[in-house]
């Protein structure tokens, strides 16, 4: 139901129409789930919904601006937009609205309508005019209906904020659920008649089944057997990250209490594929025998959308955060963020003349590589003997060929330029003992304190296993989980896996991974510091399966992992799918922003020295997902770049070289740049002369692999993988909120 109501506007005329002639809209309409949805959406607080509103409008205008489509249709759609805003967060009279929704839309409603008001009044007095000429007054009214918005919101919020009762009411850390809407005191599940029976379509039209129920892929979903809606819990839990969300309690009609989280101003539908993803492929590893023996899972939970911008995760008990799990969440280990960002800067503003060091910043953290760097007006030639000389003697590089020296960082804040100088300056020796100093702060920093002999992992899994045998048990379910999460998540493009955002369970010893919202290879190609590992296997996080040889038990059972996806690539295809039929807003978002950069490096200088073009690398015939360019609406460059997000994971299940398709996604961004020959040395694990035993050992496997673009076997692709994931170079170089050395 409502997959089917977020879908729906997208579809286009023909199925629209489809869905018209069939009375699919009718049938598919339940008073109490459209309820249920509202409420749930309230949950999210009033300002956090506005300001998602004003991003919206402003995302829908800046698409009509950039694709050159203003026409009375676009214009229509933007000021339809901005009305339900108004409907959304400015309507005091809207029936079950809560005390803290109502206080603000009293607040908000004359501010919002004459921003919209004025704005329409403004663009229908241009059209009548007709200054400029028509596109012109069209861009004019929407550019003006935006700066209207901006200049509402933040009168709205100020006055909103400075309410001390409102202010309040939102620091709570535990509200009724009546506050944000009176529907969820007043439910009463009338999906029975009287008398007593229930019908599959009475169920449906006036009741709301408990959400997660038609996940299993084992067999159809009996829905007379499900459990439905009966009450809510009537205080919810508010958490204290960044969209505030709500943890409610939904009790069911076979007398269980459900707890879910209630998240707002995001789209949750990505969430909701990866889980179905890794369900698919849970499954697929229950199948295969190897996997099944050595206990290979993956834990999913429950996703619900109820819309394009709220929805409902199933909350899972008995986790912590790892952060928390090691300790680390002291305010003398966030510190460490602040040594790791100097490390940075000093790597990233050095630079070595005639074997003598000097500190070199420019404005912004950019620095003065032109000798460095080789010049665009080379030749092919020129570039090929560049590439040539720098593969033997490293001259082209401008990694720094003598470690431990050392450095000083310049007064102010560290950008992200300074990480990718960092990336391509930085001796992999330096990397690695800054990362070795980095963690023993952390480690005493942490508590209890952690030490090389009594890592903070271990002492966790010891203090809730109870005994040594339970600790043994869930020290196999914890490696076990690792490994089969980290497979799975690599081939489905997971990122952005902080500490935060991967859980311990504490009952069973399993890590759980949550927040799908960079999925794809998204925090690869999009974010200012790409996140170029394919997943977390860092020290604290291996130091949970050991004694032993850790990483060879690990790179096992990931290679059992990716024989288990591989065996089942046909069915992992069929659940992609619909990636390809409805690409997500962010994916569309993505698309646009590329468009310039495409622009400016279609020719063969945007391109790595030695490396494929992206065009010929991504159109291989003879490739298994060659067909997959069938992407349902969108330009030519949404449909190319959603093509291109599900090639890259099928050719992972090729055994594709990880190293090249890290940079596949990354070079849209970062190719061509200063810092780009030194970022594609590093993932490649390309030998400076700075590099000593240990580091040409950690990159062995790669610089055999070398330009490939494929890898001989599972196990030499596994091999690729763990080299990339714990390369200290890479790790040191990565986001300091990633938190890279624990």
């Amino acid at each position: 139901y409502c997959d089917y109501k977020i879908s729906r506007s997208e579809f286009s005329e023909i199925g629209a129409s489809r869905c018209i002639n069939s009375n699919l809209d009718t049938a598919l309409t339940s008073r109490a789930g459209e309820q249920f949805a509202r409420a749930v959406t309230l949950l999210d607080f009033p300002s956090q919904r506005l300001t998602w509103w004003r991003a919206h409008i402003k995302l829908l205008v800046a698409g009509v601006i950039a694709t050159g489509g203003a026409n009375e249709k676009t214009c229509e759609t933007v000021f339809a937009a901005a009305d339900a805003m108004v409907a959304d967060v400015g309507d005091p009279d809207e029936q079950n609205l809560g005390a803290l929704n109502r206080r603000f839309a009293q607040s908000a409603r004359l501010g919002l309508v004459r921003a919209v008001g004025e704005s329409r009044k403004k663009l229908n007095m241009a059209l009548s005019k007709q200054k400029g000429t028509h596109v012109e007054s069209l861009v004019s009214g929407l550019k003006f209906l935006v700066a209207q918005i901006v200049d509402a919101e933040k009168t709205i919020l100020e006055r909103w904020r400075s309410s001390q009762g409102s202010a309040a009411t939102e620091a709570r850390p535990r509200l009724a659920m009546a506050h944000f809407s009176r529907w969820f005191s007043a439910f009463e599940d009338t999906s029975a008649n009287t008398a007593g029976n229930q019908s599959s379509q009475s169920i449906f039209a006036n009741g709301v089944e408990i959400p997660g129920q038609y996940d299993s892929l084992c067999a159809p979903p009996d829905v007379l057997s499900h459990a439905t809606l009966v009450g809510f819990e009537p205080e919810t839990d508010v958490f204290a990250s960044k969209q505030r969300p709500k943890k409610i309690v939904l009790r069911g009609s076979d007398g269980w209490g459900y707890s879910f989280i209630a998240k707002g101003s995001e789209d949750l539908r990505q969430d909701d594929r990866i889980e179905r993803l890794f369900r698919a492929m849970d499954a697929l590893l229950s199948n295969n025998p190897q996997a099944r023996q050595r206990g290979l899972h993956v834990r999913t939970f429950h996703v619900l959308p109820l819309s394009k911008r709220a929805g409902l995760l199933q909350f899972v008990k008995n986790t912590v955060p790892l952060l928390e799990a090691l300790g680390a969440k002291t305010k003398t280990g966030d510190l460490v963020g602040g040594k790791h960002q100097h490390w940075i800067k000093a790597q990233a503003t050095f630079e070595e003349k005639d074997g003598e060091g000097v500190q070199v910043e420019k404005d912004d953290g950019e620095k003065d590589d032109s000798k460095s760097t080789p010049s665009k007006d080379q030749t092919k030639d020129q570039r090929i003997l560049a590439k040539s000389t720098h593969s033997t003697l490293n001259t082209a590089s401008r990694r720094r060929a003598t470690p431990g020296v050392k450095l000083s960082a310049p007064a102010g804040a560290t950008s992200a330029t300074h990480f990718l100088e960092a990336m391509s300056r930085s001796p992999r020796v330096d990397a690695r003992n800054a990362l070795a100093s980095l963690k023993r702060r952390a480690a005493s920093a942490s508590k209890p304190a952690a030490s090389p002999s009594s890592p903070a992992l271990r002492q966790t899994l010891l203090r809730v296993s109870g005994s040594h045998e339970s600790y043994l048990e869930m020290r196999s379910k914890y490696a076990a989980s690792v490994a089969a999460a980290s497979i799975c998540g690599y081939v489905a493009g997971v990122g952005d896996r902080h500490l935060q955002n991967i859980l311990l369970d504490v009952a069973t010893g399993s890590a759980v991974h949550i927040d799908f919202g960079y999925a794809f290879g998204t925090a690869t190609a999009v974010l200012p510091i790409p996140e170029l590992v394919p997943f977390r296997v860092t020290d604290c996080v291996l130091d949970g399966c050991a004694p032993g040889d850790t990483k060879v038990a690990l790179k096992q059972d990931m290679a059992r992992t990716m024989h288990a996806l591989r065996d089942g690539a046909a069915l992992l295809r069929g659940v992609m799918d619909c990636f390809l039929r409805e690409p997500l807003l962010d994916w569309r978002r993505e698309a646009a922003q590329s468009l310039v950069k495409a622009g400016k490096e279609a020719s063969e200088d945007a391109v790595g020295v030695g490396q494929p073009k992206k065009e010929e690398y991504m159109h291989d015939q003879d490739d298994m997902d060659s067909d997959l360019h069938v992407v349902a609406g969108g330009s030519e460059l949404e449909q190319r770049h959603v093509s291109q997000k599900i090639a890259i994971a099928f050719r992972k299940l090729r055994l594709g070289n990880p190293s090249l398709l890290t940079l596949a996604q990354c070079e849209s961004k970062h190719g061509g740049r200063n810092h780009w020959l030194g970022l594609r040395e590093m993932v490649l694990g390309t030998s400076s002369l700075g590099d000593d035993d240990i580091a040409l050992q950690s990159t062995k496997t790669r610089r055999s692999v070398g330009d490939k673009r494929y890898c001989a076997s599972v196990e030499e692709q596994i091999d690729c993988l763990m080299e990339l994931a714990t390369d200290p170079l890479v790790l040191a170089t990565s986001w300091s909120g990633w938190r890279p050395w624990l």
